[in-house]
């Protein structure tokens, strides 16, 4: 019985005390450029890095939040 609760205390332990260090929400408006916002590529002029959706994982509660960048990269090759 000792081993159940102490079992039982641990798990609600580390929910609680559970955090997130480190959030990374990218709130760029979706459709805009980060090249006009001091972004850029290596790839010249002719590129660009739009803002698009961000990703969506099933069974995770952080996803859908924040938008993820689309590189639009044109090769001259």
């Amino acid at each position: 019985m000792k081993k159940i609760t102490l079992l039982c205390l641990l798990s609600v332990i580390c929910n609680i005390t559970y955090a997130q260090l480190l959030v990374e929400d990218f709130d760029y408006t979706q459709g805009d450029y980060l090249t006009s916002h001091g972004w850029f590529t290596q790839y010249g002029a002719s590129s660009s890095v739009g803002v698009t959706n961000g990703l969506t994982f099933e069974n995770y509660a952080e996803s859908n939040i924040g938008n993820a960048a689309l590189l639009d990269i044109e090769d001259s090759n």
